[in-house]
């Protein structure tokens, strides 16, 4: 009874096996790639099943040469003629597959003996891990010098130790954990499909980029130029582009905002997908959907030179990657910036070159975005341009680099009550902002006019220039007119992520006398100040005096407009003293940098801690309380899925119990009690005010990227009801 229990068992264990080894589909995690690699044409028809079952090294022999053939576009017979290598037929006793015989004669992969292949034996992670770098050699790709941190290839693994450093680096195979490789660890067949698609892509990439026409590109990024070239004089560009394309209608990104431009033309995409503003300050993630094209080429070929040198150094803090390997460089002017690139293209030729001037629009802040100090400007831009250009044309290059000159967006004038210039300014969708020029030179430019173009698609110019596949989440294309036989395709759709935290935004700001107004809720003896945001920063009670400093760009708020913080802040003079109240207002903050100040009164800047402020935070908000020589921190985590939308966020300082409370979305409150030292000192800083979307000294350093809609302020410590009825003053059901 006993046998007959296990033999049961035995063969029930093997139908389980057998049944999930033959599985209609693969595995969740692989199941993308497996379907893409299946597409793509590099799985044969018998492996489209068991995808669990281990994969043999005949099958996997068969799958590297679809992998070679799809990657470069030739035939294997083409290849190994190519490499001048012979097969040897009839070398293997176990096995007449011409795959098997052309991979072995390519150096991909050896028999087990002298005269025997196993075809039918399996392979190990470590064996597909070489195998991968050997291919990638058959392409043409410099695998050496790639390293990796496993610490477990040791012993009867040691010699892929110096094979592993480039599939890992390319993203093709991972470890199993940040130090463990597991290099005898078994195969599936999804998993040798998954990494097979993978090397795919990594090698097609490269072998394009190889054989590419155009081995450098070089931009020039006039900051603030738009299409005022048209109007002063450019011989430079003028003799450059003289047999290249252009265009003067351009469209910039919305809004037409520095760090919102350069960042669409960077990574192929509009601002509300890459989410950089100019109070960004750390380096763009490296896993983004959108990566740049530093990244995109940084990918395909890992040991070519590129450089970023930019007047406004913000280009290369947080717009563009930490890449390895990228060299990146500041100035504080134009033509030291020049001589910077002068001076490193003696020794050097990077396969990528950005550089960037912002004197250009410094003068069309100052005197007006198109007014004859800016378009002389503009004019001495196109004298660097020239001069950069001219040392590419001794080092003997430019026959193969592709020359691009863009701005990042225009601007318009602001005049007096007289009539008389004042300054200039841009972020708003006017012609003179919203327009920019765009010229390009190479040897397959189209001389004459671009069609339609968007900023974001010289990420697409830059990457078909390279032969390289644009990143899948780009919403760019290559304009028609750029390049010979090239016309426009249809841009990929972006889908909005749909805001899950309020569905009743976008509403009107009810008015007084409506019955809804916010004096219908609370008695106006405890308002403080009513900010709206609604097109000013003017107190709608006309309690407390309002001032706004620099730029600030009126959007679409929770109610009526909100204020996008990114380029101004304003100041609200209230005083809070040693009295209780709250600061209740709407947040909206898809992306941050830094540690941005949503409101406070400390001089933040300058370390001088005597007032209090409230800053993002990684997901938190901080609050800082001090008296001028020590301070108090505290942080309140934010809701999870705070960058999803609008966030309501009520300050309540409580003096008679001595605490602080956050509360968010009208629901329970955090509270935290003050220290015995703190319980009794003034709220008030060494201003006269409270700056929000900056610190105390409006240092114009620690800009908010976001926007803020709402603010009002209460001369009281909100209790539970009283939330309750701001709910209700919203619309929101609790």
């Amino acid at each position: 009874m006993k046998k007959l229990i296990s033999l049961i068992l035995a063969l029930s264990m093997i139908i389980g096996m057998a049944a999930i080894a033959s599985a209609d589909e693969p595995s969740s995690w692989a199941k993308e790639e497996v379907e893409s690699a299946v597409e793509t044409g590099l799985v044969p028809d018998y492996l489209q099943a068991n995808w669990t079952s281990p994969v043999t090294r005949g099958q996997v022999a068969e799958m590297f040469i679809l992998l070679l053939e799809k990657a470069t576009g030739k035939t294997v017979d083409a290849i190994i003629e190519e490499k001048g290598a012979t097969i040897e037929e009839g070398k293997f006793e176990d096995t007449n597959d011409a795959n098997v015989y052309a991979a072995n004669a390519l150096g991909i992969i050896n028999g087990t003996s002298s005269t025997k292949f196993s075809p039918d034996g399996t392979l190990k992670r470590a064996q597909i891990a070489a195998l991968i770098n050997r291919v990638a050699k058959v392409v043409g790709i410099n695998t050496n010098g790639f390293s990796h941190d496993f610490e477990d290839i040791t012993d009867n693994y040691s010699w892929v130790d110096s094979e592993l450093g480039w599939p890992y680096k390319s993203g093709i195979i991972n470890g199993v954990s940040s130090s463990k490789f597991n290099p005898g660890g078994d195969l599936t067949t999804e998993q040798a499909i998954l990494i097979t698609y993978r090397a795919y892509k990594a090698l097609k990439s490269s072998a394009v980029l190889n054989a590419n026409p155009y081995q450098r590109v070089v931009i020039f990024g006039v900051d603030g130029a738009g299409a005022f070239f048209k109007d002063t004089d450019t011989p430079n560009i003028d003799r450059i582009f003289a047999d290249g394309a252009i265009t003067y209608n351009c469209i910039t990104s919305t809004p037409s905002i520095s760090a919102e431009c350069w960042g669409a033309l960077f990574h192929g995409v509009t601002p509300e997908q890459h989410g950089l503003t100019n109070a960004s300050s750390v380096p763009y993630p490296m896993t983004s959907e959108y990566p740049s094209f530093f990244h995109v080429l940084r990918q395909a070929d890992s040991e070519c030179e590129m450089a970023s040198f930019c007047h406004w150094n913000t280009i290369n803090v947080a717009i563009v990657e930490y890449e390895e390997g990228l060299v990146k460089d500041t100035a504080d002017s134009d033509e030291e910036i020049t001589e910077k690139v002068i001076e490193y293209l003696d020794d050097h030729d990077p396969r990528l070159l950005f550089v960037h001037f912002d004197d250009v629009d410094s003068a069309g802040h100052s005197y007006g975005f198109g007014s004859e100090t800016h378009l002389k400007q503009i004019s001495t831009a196109d004298a660097l341009i020239g001069k950069i250009y001219d040392k590419l044309e001794s080092k003997g290059v430019l026959d193969d680099t592709l020359v691009i000159v863009t701005p990042d967006h225009g601007g318009t004038i602001e005049y007096d009550e007289n009539g008389n210039i004042t300054s200039g300014s841009h972020g708003g969708d006017t012609y003179e902002e919203m327009n920019i020029m765009v010229a390009i030179r190479g040897k397959t430019v189209k001389k004459g006019q671009i069609g339609e173009m968007a900023i974001r698609d010289i990420a697409s110019i830059v990457t078909y220039a390279f032969g390289l596949e644009q990143p899948e989440h780009w919403t760019s294309r290559v304009p028609s007119g750029v390049f010979e036989g090239v016309e426009a395709t249809a841009r990929r759709d972006y889908i909005p992520e749909v805001n899950v935290r309020y569905g009743n935004e976008g509403e009107d700001t009810p008015l007084p006398d409506s019955g809804k107004y916010i004096t219908d809720f609370f008695d106006e003896s405890v308002l403080a100040s009513y900010i709206t945001l609604d097109d000013t920063v003017k107190d709608d009670l006309g309690k407390i005096r309002t001032t706004p400093k620099n730029k600030l760009y009126f959007i679409e708020g929770y109610r009526g407009t909100g204020a996008k913080m990114v380029d101004g802040h304003f100041i609200s003079q209230f005083m809070p003293g040693n009295s209780s109240f709250t600061i209740s207002f709407w947040l909206n903050a898809p992306s941050n940098g830094g540690n941005p100040l949503v409101f406070s009164n400390q001089d933040w800047y300058n370390m001088e801690s005597q007032g209090f402020s409230v800053a993002i935070d990684d997901g938190k908000l901080q609050f800082n309380l001090g008296d001028g020589t020590t301070y108090d921190n505290h942080y309140f985590p934010l809701p999870d899925n705070y960058r999803n939308g609008w966030v309501h966020v009520d300050l309540i300082v409580d003096r008679d119990a001595g605490t602080v409370s956050i509360c968010y979305d009208f629901s329970e409150t955090e509270t935290i009690s003050l220290p015995d030292s703190m319980k009794d000192i003034s709220f008030n800083g060494k201003i006269r005010g409270i700056v929000f979307g900056e610190d105390g000294s409006a240092s114009y350093y620690l800009r908010l990227p976001a926007t803020l809609d709402d603010i009002i302020i209460f001369n009281k410590a909100l209790t539970n009801e009283d939330i309750a009825t701001l709910a209700e003053y919203y619309g929101i059901e609790k």
